[in-house]
């Protein structure tokens, strides 16, 4: 019994080991995509949507929204993230877009409004 505790123990920890490693490897790249999209004009105050959207929105002071268009019409800065090879939602179909180049593991894309 006490060689099954043990084992169960070691795998639990490099479980425990992987999912910190890769926390800190997405905490890393939304730092980067906040940092990318900061170079482009999106800072607060600002909207955020799309892949990743959440956490990178909180990293930037910006809000996060399901829907885009309503911050469009108050004139926030904006910015829709999708995963590269993705399409944007319709609404920003024609709108710029920018690979932020920074981030290694989401490579996000991300689209603005042309200014």
């Amino acid at each position: 019994m006490a060689v099954l505790l043990i084992a169960h123990l070691v795998v639990q920890h490099l479980v425990l080991d992987h999912e910190a490693d890769q926390t800190v490897i997405f905490h890393e790249d939304y730092s980067r995509a906040v940092a990318d999209l900061r170079q482009l004009g999106i800072g607060p105050p600002c909207l955020i949507k799309g892949e990743q959207y959440i956490p990178i929105a909180f990293d930037a002071g910006c809000a996060s929204a399901p829907d885009a268009a309503t911050a469009l019409a108050a004139g926030d800065h904006i910015a829709v993230l999708e995963y590269s090879g993705q399409y944007p939602p319709r609404y920003a179909a024609r709108w710029v877009r920018h690979r932020l180049p920074g981030t290694g593991v989401l490579r996000p894309t991300a689209y603005l409004p042309a200014r």
